[in-house]
């Protein structure tokens, strides 16, 4: 099965809040800082953006299976970077 992501547009409301917790995920992974509580919580945000399957839990486990260049540009996506992503396996 195919995961879908879709970002938020820019006239979609609560941009900061969404850059804000990309810039906190991203400075964790990127840095080494990252616990499993930051990854439950990455999870668990990225979830919300995924538009197949519609299944939550399914979609989360496909998270789980992401390369990390893919978590990547998951995080440069919400943080307003190219809305395009060259995953791997039709994966995020």
């Amino acid at each position: 099965m195919k995961l879908e992501f879709k970002a938020p547009s820019k006239d979609s409301p609560g941009y900061l809040r969404r850059m804000r917790k990309a810039v906190q995920f991203g400075s964790a992974l990127s840095s080494g800082q990252a616990s499993p509580e930051v990854l439950d919580e990455l999870v668990k945000f990225l979830v919300d953006y995924v538009t197949q399957p519609k299944d939550r839990q399914e979609a989360m486990e496909m998270l789980w299976d992401a390369t990390e260049d893919q978590f990547m540009q998951l995080i440069d996506v919400l943080k307003g970077g190219t809305s395009e992503i060259d995953p791997p396996n039709a994966a995020p």
